[in-house]
């Protein structure tokens, strides 16, 4: 990389003077990234984009080569001087050149989404997640009546739907655990690889890129596609366990629960208008166009679904709570037929 920058040439429709200038700042850029100086090769950059502004080959070629491909057939251009000026002012000690495509956490982004906008990996592996979650919920939901233990939580010193809930809260912090815990340990084994580090949270990527380069810390990525999950896990949980309120048959509720989840891709829900669609729990699965604004979404804000999908969430568990508390009402007895 460091070669490329050297023997790169300012444009020659720049002036003697820019041209001149641009190849001092070239040769101190590339000097410094030698040195893996990375917070200073940023100030440098920032440095050349602010002495020769007019420079295409800087602007569109040389610094943006670690942006391109990120944004796929979206014809989105990157501010690349607010990139910097964010690196700069956060005293990053990473640069593009580098960390994109070799930082431990950078890589994660990746995996999950920060730079795949027209690939299908980051939604598989939610659909992954989820089918694994359809399943484990209706299964579990279900077992105390393969198990026929269900008399013994009906007969607990407390409401059946204030157990379910912390069972399902204690559930799906033990999945949190299991999740997060090898992502993480994984994490800090691709930094110990030779020429790989641990990368930092606050490195900005480029956020909601139709409205223009909008940058937000990766940290802030990671608890968006958190949120997500863990919306998506409480809200099969209600479901897994509205279904056995119905069907005590495992199979019954595990398909059940997958039609939810895989109601989009079987195209189950062509049959509402598309804007109604975005309102649908199903819907949320278009990882990372929801976080971007893309496609679908490029109309809604992030925040928007995020409340529309936790609405869908505390209106399963209250409707969940109401079948419960029917079902508790002792019936009436049949009344009794006059003697003849």
């Amino acid at each position: 990389m460091d070669e490329m920058i050297t023997r790169s040439q300012p444009s020659k429709t720049a002036s003697t003077s820019d041209r001149v200038l641009a190849q001092a700042n070239y040769r101190k850029i590339s000097q410094v990234l030698g040195k893996k100086h990375y917070a200073e090769v940023n100030r440098l950059i920032l440095k050349e984009l602010h002495d020769v502004p007019n420079d295409p080959i800087a602007q569109n070629i040389v610094f943006s080569i670690p942006f391109t491909g990120s944004f796929g057939v979206h014809n989105i251009k990157v501010d690349i001087a607010k990139v910097y000026q964010c690196l700069v002012a956060r005293d990053v000690q990473h640069t593009p050149f580098v960390s994109e495509r070799s930082d431990a956490v950078n890589m994660l982004g990746h995996t999950l989404g920060t730079h795949d906008f027209d690939g299908h990996g980051p939604t598989l592996l939610l659909y992954c997640l989820l089918a694994a979650l359809a399943v484990l919920f209706g299964l579990y939901f279900t077992l105390d009546y393969q198990r026929n233990t269900s008399t013994f939580v009906n007969t607990l010193p407390t409401s059946r739907f204030g157990y379910r809930v912390r069972q399902t809260i204690l559930l799906v912090i033990l999945l949190n655990i299991a999740v997060l815990g090898p992502i993480i340990m994984i994490t800090l084994l691709v930094s110990l690889l030779p020429d790989h580090a641990l990368g930092s949270l606050v490195y900005p990527i480029t956020l909601f890129p139709a409205k223009g380069t909008v940058l937000i810390p990766l940290w802030q990525y990671f608890i968006l596609w958190w949120l997500v999950v863990n919306l998506w896990a409480l809200f099969l949980a209600g479901g897994a366990l509205l279904f056995s309120l119905v069907s005590r048959n495992p199979i019954v509720n595990v398909f059940g629960l997958l039609l939810v989840v895989f109601a989009e891709p079987l195209q189950l829900l062509r049959l509402l208008p598309p804007t109604a669609r975005l309102f649908l729990p199903p819907s949320y699965t278009a990882v990372p166009q929801m976080f971007f604004q893309l496609n679908q979404f490029e109309s809604i804000p992030v925040a928007q679904w995020y409340a529309t999908f936790m609405l869908w969430v505390l209106s399963l568990w209250l409707l969940i709570g109401v079948v419960m508390k029917l079902q508790e009402r002792p019936r009436r007895p049949a009344p009794k037929q006059p003697a003849d």
